[in-house]
């Protein structure tokens, strides 16, 4: 999953998740400051709704979740966050 919010991550993380995708991995987008009801109850599974940080980025398979603070190399970051969640 990809928790984010429009005044912080688009378009430079936004754009970095699409790259990643083309390489073959998927991303639930949920914009944290608009959630569905079917959102919500899937990312409190996760996380408690109190303490959202984007970006955010949650392993479904294993509940990590990784919140980057850095833009250099953000691509690579996000990468190597799905391919360790897909289970690469």
């Amino acid at each position: 999953m990809y928790v984010y919010t429009h005044e912080c991550c688009v378009p430079v993380v936004s754009d970095r998740v699409e790259v990643v995708e083309t390489q073959g991995y998927r991303f639930r987008y949920i914009d944290a400051l608009s959630m569905s009801s079917e959102d919500r109850l899937i990312l409190a599974c996760y996380i408690d709704l109190r303490d959202i940080y984007v970006p955010q980025f949650i392993c479904v398979g294993s509940g990590e979740s990784m919140i980057l603070t850095d833009p250099i190399g953000l691509t690579e970051k996000i990468r190597e966050f799905a391919s360790k969640c897909k289970g690469e």
